[in-house]
């Protein structure tokens, strides 16, 4: 059920990305699970304010880099299927050593990220009509 759902998802988002591809778009969403992109979307014409749940940052907060978990989570489905432990592999940070999680709007320190702020620079940037 949840593939299908998520099939449906992929195809209502591509079939969006058809109706925009020729126009001077720009996309705010607050949907953190990283449809857009993947459908043919522009990073740089995306800002989803709220994170996307397919990325990780520093709980520690040590710096404003934002790392993809996409193959930290196979990884971890792999050993889950596996029945091995996971904590193995949990990131962890390669500045301070500290634990990842996932980067989504949960307090204010997600909008102090430079990435966040560099998001929203470009939103304001496009003429509003």
């Amino acid at each position: 059920m949840r593939q299908a759902m998520t099939v449906r998802i992929i195809m209502i988002m591509k079939n969006m990305y058809e109706l925009m591809r020729e126009k001077d778009y720009f996309v705010v969403t607050t949907n953190e699970e990283d449809h857009l992109i993947p459908a043919g979307f522009l990073s740089e014409r995306v800002f989803e304010m709220e994170g996307k749940l397919t990325e990780m940052r520093c709980s520690n907060g040590c710096c404003d880099d934002v790392y993809s978990r996409e193959g930290t989570a196979l990884r971890i489905a792999e050993a889950e299927r596996k029945r091995e432990r996971m904590d193995k592999f949990l990131p962890k940070c390669p500045k301070c050593d500290g634990n990842m999680k996932v980067n989504y709007g949960e307090n204010s320190s997600f909008i102090d990220q430079r990435s966040w702020r560099e998001r929203a620079v470009r939103y304001r940037s496009i003429p509003h009509t």
